[in-house]
């Protein structure tokens, strides 16, 4: 889905330099965006087609229209859990390549890998963040939502 990649590439810009004030360069038919790092080298992200939300979208659908409620409220929480999600793929994506910026030689060895900064912000810090705040939707619906319809049965 072009359009998705496309999407949260352009959103990633405009935070990154109208928000951030990051001094960037792009280029827009790879997707990258880069910055210039602490060491004076170069940091960067490649937005690729699977970095677009898509599959974090299908699963919080999913996981909405399966997950009992009532409907009434279901109609506003699920587009704005998608919106939510999106936002969150962007500060993902910002925080990816800030990481690189700010400590641009970080190596360690976890889990019997070697791994460099883009790959420890890439596969362990944001990806749990990502799925940590789909989590916290998810359980603000059974607490706020879910669970008051569970209650009001049970004192009936």
């Amino acid at each position: 889905m072009v359009w998705s990649v496309d999407m949260v590439y352009s959103q990633a810009c405009w935070v990154l330099d109208k928000l951030l004030h990051i001094d960037i360069t792009t280029i827009d038919a790879r997707r990258l965006i880069s910055a210039i790092n602490h060491d004076g080298g170069w940091a960067s992200v490649i937005i690729a087609p699977e970095c677009a939300s898509l599959k974090q979208w299908m699963h919080w659908l999913f996981l909405m229209l399966i997950f009992p409620g009532p409907w009434k409220h279901k109609a506003w929480f699920i587009p704005a859990g998608l919106v939510i999600i999106e936002w969150t793929n962007v500060v993902r994506i910002c925080g990816v390549l800030l990481m690189q910026v700010v400590w641009p030689n970080i190596h360690i060895h976890l889990f019997g890998n070697d791994i460099n900064t883009f790959h420890l912000a890439h596969d362990y810090v944001f990806k749990v963040f990502f799925y940590l705040i789909i989590f916290l939707m998810w359980v603000l619906w059974v607490e706020k939502f879910y669970n008051p319809s569970l209650k009001a049965k049970q004192h009936e």
